[in-house]
Parts: C-alpha cells; structure tokens; sequence
C-alpha cells in the first residue's frame, strides 16, 4: 500500500500569504517538474489527481498538495520516491514563461 500524505501548500497569515512549496520540492534534486498551465476546466486538477492515483495503485508515495483557497482543488502532486512533481502554474498558483518557474517555488509575500 502506498503511502500517502496531504498538505495545504499555502496559506493566509498574520504576516500575509506563505507558500511552503519550496520546503515540499527540492528542485535542485528533482529529475522531473511539470507545471500545467491552461484556462478553468481543461482538466489540469484531474490530470493531477489521475497521476495520483495511478501511482497509488502501483505503490509509489504520493504527496498532494491542496489548494488553500479551494480544498478540493489541486496545486500539485508530488512523487518522492520518483523525485518528481507536477503543479498548476496557472495564476494565482505561479507563473511559468519560456520554460522557465518563477512565483510557484518563491514566497508571495
């Protein structure tokens, strides 16, 4: 049985808004990082939670990274064991231009 955990990544506090995200990823140690950009309902949030469960099932730790905002949305899924992640890199999760990640892995504040 694989192991799975739950977090909120992100979250409103006295000092404002605080993303954990690059206490959850090492990017330096990460063989693959896949951020999904695309409008409301083309499918990024259940894209996500399929990569999910299909790695559940095959019993690889899976780490799902829940939207503070909405909680039965996704951020992302990480996969530690495989040193990979997918995350939305759709505003306000982050931004992504010509490849390369900016505001997803950096505080908001």
């Amino acid at each position: 049985m694989a192991q799975v955990t739950n977090f909120f990544v992100g979250a409103n506090s006295g000092e404002g808004f605080r993303n954990l995200f690059s206490e959850m990823v090492d990017i330096e140690d990460t063989y693959d990082f896949m951020v999904l950009k695309g409008g409301p309902g083309v499918g990024k949030n259940t894209f996500m939670r399929e990569i999910g469960r299909a790695m559940e099932e095959a019993g690889t730790a899976v780490e799902y990274l829940w939207c503070s905002g909405d909680p039965d949305s996704l951020d992302g899924v990480v996969l530690p064991e495989l040193r990979c992640a997918v995350a939305d890199g759709t505003s306000p999760h982050g931004s992504v231009t010509k490849g390369r990640w900016t505001s997803i892995i950096k505080d908001e504040a």
